[in-house]
């Protein structure tokens, strides 16, 4: 991956990677459990807990590199 030199560019990247990780990753931690119905439900609380961390992690980051966080 090239370096990113523009700030603007990295700002909407990091705020794009926390929206997904805030968003879309629950989104789809919900379909597959509609999905499964309710089988492997350790696997899923597994991927919803990590997603959210993922989540904590971005927004650390965005707070700290004084942007604003979606």
């Amino acid at each position: 991956m090239p370096a990113i030199k523009d700030k603007v560019t990295l700002e909407k990247m990091l705020q794009r990677m926390y929206w997904i990780e805030a968003e879309m990753e629950q989104l789809g931690t919900w379909e597959a459990r509609i999905e499964m119905m309710d089988e492997n439900v350790a696997a899923l609380e597994t991927l919803s807990h990590d997603s959210d961390r993922h989540g904590d992690i971005m927004k650390k980051w965005l707070v700290k590199s004084e942007i604003s966080v979606p």
